[in-house]
Formats: structure tokens, sequence, C-alpha cells
């Protein structure tokens, strides 16, 4: 489930653009007409930290402000991402995740040290995965280490679908999660004062949770068209078959985030609703498409799709 958070006019106010309550429609209506002021609730304090925040759990009110309807909704966890231009906090994307019975994922928060030299553990949601989040919280990243490591250096989104395959021991936390089934692994950097100031990493088990499909596009080397990186499409190999391999600037969700620096979120997907991919989508039903924008100072430097 995903929510889509702008100011208001007045910017005193953190209002809901666009959201996918799919599933969690009694939840969407609890939801209804609230704003956030800054500070307040998880979109606000996302707003007013400029960086991830992850809640372990939603039942505390004075930490997640619709505790009572996430509960009613079997919400278990929630990432608060946010994006980030010339500084400024131009929106929130807030991802509430239901754990099943299974394990199948965990969120994590990763931020530079004191010193600047390395990554070090901020928060997480491990769910039953307990053995792994003793190991991560005392786990820590050099530049180009490990996935979190890699995204830092790299300043761009990265999606890894096997952690340890050929990773000569890469994945620092590869025994554990091993015995735990994560395979496959997502991370993003948040971007401002010149500086990666986070990393939101998602592990995950081949069903990922987080997404049925996703790709990373990144602009050619000529800023003329994006391309695409990587992708995960799961049980959904078939949306690939008539899959564009680029987007010109303003050409579907991928060209309309590159264009205005801006996230989207669109459910349902209809024909008219300006993704590119409609009918490949519709004939797998994926009904939701979310792009995301990576940002470093004013310049969009990567496009995330999430389809659902």
């Amino acid at each position: 489930m995903c929510e889509l958070w702008v100011p208001d006019p007045s910017k005193a106010f953190l209002q809901c653009k666009a959201a996918c309550y799919v599933g969690y429609e009694g939840f969407g209506r609890q939801s209804h007409g609230v704003a956030f002021a800054r500070g307040e609730g998880l979109p606000g304090r996302v707003w007013a930290t400029r960086r991830p925040e992850l809640l372990a759990t939603l039942d505390a009110p004075s930490d997640f402000v619709r505790a009572r309807a996430a509960a009613d909704a079997d919400l278990s966890a929630g990432l608060g991402l946010p994006i980030i231009r010339n500084d400024q906090v131009i929106a929130v994307m807030t991802f509430l995740y239901s754990q099943g019975p299974e394990p199948s994922g965990v969120m994590e928060v990763w931020g530079p040290s004191s010193d600047g030299r390395e990554l070090t553990w901020r928060s997480g949601f491990y769910g039953q995965l307990d053995e792994i989040r003793e190991v991560s919280v005392t786990t820590t990243f050099a530049p180009g280490q490990g996935l979190p490591g890699r995204v830092w250096q790299s300043r761009l989104p990265e999606l890894v679908e096997s952690l340890w395959e050929h990773s000569d021991g890469e994945f620092v936390r590869e025994e554990v999660a091993m015995v735990a089934g994560l395979t496959m692994g997502f991370a993003i950097p948040v971007i401002h004062g010149g500086e990666v100031q986070s990393v939101a990493a998602l592990l995950s088990t081949v069903d990922m949770p987080f997404a049925k499909v996703l790709e990373i596009w990144l602009p050619n080397e000529d800023g003329t068209a994006l391309h695409k990186k990587s992708g995960y499409y799961g049980r959904y190999a078939k949306f690939t078959d008539d899959a564009q391999t680029t987007f010109g600037l303003g050409e579907g969700v991928p060209g309309q985030v590159w264009q205005t620096g801006e996230p989207q979120l669109i459910s349902p997907l209809t024909e008219g609703s300006g993704f590119a991919r409609y009918q490949a989508a519709q004939s797998v039903d994926l009904s939701v498409a979310i792009g995301i924008p990576v940002i470093d100072g004013n310049r969009v430097t990567a496009v995330i799709l999430i389809l659902n």
C-alpha cells in the first residue's frame, strides 16, 4: 500500500495527492481528508527530518497517527521516503506493509557515520527475522561495500536479484540472509546538501512483497532518453514481451517523472492514464504504477518504476 503526500499551497501541511488502498479500502476511508503538520505522524516526520523514517510497528498513536485504522487493517510497519529537490522536500511517499505468516522481507535505513567514513544502521523492520536484525544493528558498510555501500558510492539506486551470487563475500550478511531465504535486494539513495544522507534498503524472498514488477531507468549519456538499467519481473515475465527499451522526455510514467522531477502514483491504471504499456500491464493484471525520481541537487539521475 502506498501514499503520495505533497505540501499544500500554504506549505503548512502535507496533503494526500494520490494513494493505492487496494485490499485496504477501510484504511483508505479512514485516511480521507487527513493532513500532517511538519513533524507529525510518519509523513510529517519525514518532511521535518528530510530522511527516510521507518516504523517497525504502527500501534503507537504517538508515532503513527492512524494507529487504530492500521490495526484494523492488520498493517505491521511503514517506511516514509522523502523526495528532495534543491534541498527542499517536495513530496513524501509512504509504504505500509502487512506481515504475513511467513517472513518475506525486511526494510532498513542506513546513514553515514559521524566521521563520514562508513554507513551505519539507523532503523529496520525484520518481522520474525530476529537473527538478521541482531547482525544488522552492528554491521557497517564502507563505500562500495555491500548493497547499501554501493548505492552510497554511486549515488544511484540498485536492484540485485541474487544477493550472494558471484558476490565473493561482498554481501556481508550472506549466511543469515540465506537461512532466512532473503535473495533479492533493492536500495535507493536520499541526497541533499550535496551528499547521500541516507540509503533505504529492502531485502526480500524471491516473492518480493514490495513490488510485482520493479524497473530502474537512467538517462543516457547525451540526456535525450531514459534506458533501462535493470528490472525485476518475478511471475510477470510476460510483461516484458513488448516492453519499451527507452523513454523520451515526458513519455510514459518514467519519462514524465524524469521531465517533472515529481513522483507519480496511478491507481488504477486505465487506458487514458498515460501509462505507455497499459495493454501489457492489463494482460497480467497489474493495476498500480508508482514512479519515483532520484534527484541529485535539481537533476533527476534515475527513475524507479514500481508496478503492482
